[in-house]
């Protein structure tokens, strides 16, 4: 059920890398194995991107960040893909060390 969801769930490193992509193929068009160690920022259109990457260093240096964003992602095929994102800090849990969203 969840590997046909309309959702995803990502995990970024400090550096903006995915770590983990357990869902998010249906979404975005990616298999999970072509994005790891991609900078996130990368997927994030140019309009968009000084937003997203301000709400990255937030993530990254406020233990606990929590905040819901808008934005747009370019799926594999290259269309954009707006989306709601939800991020989540856990860099103080050592199975997670990163940034849910």
């Amino acid at each position: 059920m969840v590997e046909h969801s309309s959702d995803a769930l990502i995990v970024i490193d400090a550096e903006a890398r995915i770590t983990h992509m357990p869902i998010g193929e249906n979404l975005f068009g990616y298999a999970p194995e072509d994005l790891y160690a991609t900078n996130a920022l990368d997927l994030v259109h140019p309009d968009d991107l000084e937003f997203a990457a301000t709400e990255m260093i937030k993530a990254v240096t406020d233990p606990g960040y929590q905040a819901l964003n808008a934005m747009r992602i370019r799926h594999a095929d290259g269309h954009w893909v707006p989306i709601e994102l939800v991020a989540s800090s856990r860099f103080d849990e050592p199975a997670i060390n990163g940034v849910i969203m």
